[in-house]
């Protein structure tokens, strides 16, 4: 269980859950490191839990020009934009600079319902912003990806964006990313949980 944060963030897991129709679930974990997610219905949805080597960072490699996302938003502080794995689905999620966390599915026909999933102070906003600019200078990441190791497979590419700079690492391979760049997923993933 402890590998899971790392490997596939909670958030994923339950829209993935949510994606299904799988609305209450308990995870389990055996010794063999196969993840189930019991759902309160009769079926059963599974996850395989990889392991992967601490020791070694994913090289990073530059992100072509032709698939950096579109700039900011003049309100958007942060956004994740998570996309792949099993189910292909691309999610974007932005930190406003009002405090609100807007998260919306982003669908083939075009058709999205921004929903609002956290707040923050504004004070927490401006320190999120401080701890980007100055405590782990997010811009040293820009435009740079940390893809997934050789092999990987129905893993989750997320582009982190902030006005200092754009990056993308798959998730499967989140720890194996610089330290840095951990702490900046970790607090992204306290804001967006949130309430």
């Amino acid at each position: 269980m402890k590998n899971l944060r790392a490997i596939t963030p909670s958030s994923y897991i339950i829209a993935a859950c949510a994606l299904t129709g799988i609305l209450s679930f308990s995870a389990v974990t055996s010794q063999a490191g196969q993840m189930k997610f019991l759902p309160s219905g009769n079926s059963t949805a599974t996850a395989q839990v990889e392991s992967v080597d601490n020791q070694d960072l994913l090289a990073a490699v530059p992100i072509p020009s032709s698939e950096l996302p579109p700039a900011l938003e003049k309100n958007t502080v942060f956004r994740a934009i998570a996309n792949g794995g099993f189910f292909g689905q691309t999610v974007e999620t932005r930190l406003l600079n009002n405090g609100q966390v807007i998260q919306q599915y982003i669908r083939i026909n075009g058709n999205s319902t921004p929903t609002e999933i956290a707040r923050i102070s504004r004070q927490d906003v401006k320190g999120f912003e401080e701890f980007l600019n100055k405590d782990v200078d997010f811009g040293q990441f820009d435009q740079l990806s940390y893809p997934a190791p050789i092999g990987a497979a129905d893993y989750i590419s997320v582009t982190l964006s902030s006005n200092a700079g754009t990056t993308r690492y798959a998730d499967i391979g989140s720890n194996q990313l610089p330290e840095a760049l951990q702490q900046v997923i970790q607090n992204w993933e306290t804001i967006v949980s949130s309430k």
